[in-house]
């Protein structure tokens, strides 16, 4: 279902966050596309700020707010998910084994060794910052959700090994450390700065060997309608009802465009993965500059 009009868009995205009336021809949230407005693209390159500027003022349009990032992260009983951790909650061997699969995946190539120095930002339920700290690796997670970060705490409490946790958004982390890996999974798009963002992590490398790992992002070919410019909001019902409900940055990226951006950045990079396995696409990325 394609929607072209914003107050339509709202409409639609507001019945299924009350789950009250929804019309039957809108029921399947999935299939929705919204097509921004013309005026909200513009001619202005991908690397401007006007560019910038006009997707947070679709962000603003979508939720009535200005972006926050303290919004970012679920609102979870620690305890609970402490008890049963992710993906071990889950209801099948399938799905547990897919995300084993995917995790043992990512680990293999950042090919990192025992006593290496990791910056994970954005851990999220913490499954991969607990593989890598029970490796051996010294690892520094940032996440800006509080919930989070005391969950982490409680993972990572058997295990006597390095690891520091920040309660913080990126943006504000500063340190005299250097790293041999600094890691994104499924987290990069929420960076309302990614660009940035891609540069500050580029600045905490130790060399040119180390690596900025960016693992699970939203990265589509350049014909799919859910990333219908070189970067932006993602026009898919699901990613805007998550912007609307939760106020989160939901970002997706043109394939040709995320490779401009690295090179841009100064890096060099590959595109590693494992077929049949979405959450596997990981581009490796080193500086030369």
């Amino acid at each position: 279902m394609q929607v072209t009009e914003l107050n339509n868009l709202i409409e639609i995205l507001d019945a299924h966050i009350i789950n009250k009336n929804i019309p039957v021809n809108i029921q399947d949230i999935g299939a929705l596309r919204f097509v921004p407005p013309p005026d909200l693209l513009g001619t202005e390159g991908p690397f401007s700020e006007t560019w910038a500027h006009k997707q947070m003022a679709l962000f603003r349009m979508i939720t009535g707010s200005d972006y926050d990032s303290s919004m970012e992260g679920h609102k979870i009983d620690v305890r609970r998910a402490a008890e049963k951790p992710f993906p071990y909650y889950m209801a099948s061997t399938n799905e547990i084994g897919y995300w084993l699969t995917v995790v043992g995946h990512l680990m293999q190539v950042m090919a990192l060794r025992r006593g290496a120095r990791v910056l994970e930002i954005g851990f999220g339920y913490g499954f991969i910052t607990e593989a890598l700290v029970r490796a051996g690796l010294h690892v520094d997670a940032i996440d800006v959700s509080p919930s989070f970060c005391e969950l982490l705490d409680l993972r990572l409490q058997p295990y006597n090994s390095s690891f520091r946790i920040f309660n913080m958004d990126f943006d504000d982390y500063y340190t005299d450390h250097k790293y041999d890996a600094v890691l994104f999974f499924e987290s990069f798009h929420h960076m309302d700065a990614h660009f940035q963002a891609a540069l500050k992590a580029k600045s905490l490398l130790k060399g040119k060997e180390s690596t900025v790992v960016f693992g699970a992002e939203p990265i589509v070919g350049d014909n799919d309608p859910v990333v219908p410019y070189p970067w932006g909001l993602r026009m898919d019902g699901r990613s805007l009802l998550t912007v609307r409900k939760n106020g989160w940055m939901e970002i997706g990226f043109r394939e040709s465009y995320f490779r401009e951006m690295l090179g841009k950045a100064g890096f060099s990079f590959e595109k590693v993965w494992l077929s049949g396995y979405h959450h596997s696409v990981v581009f490796m990325a080193q500086s030369v500059s």
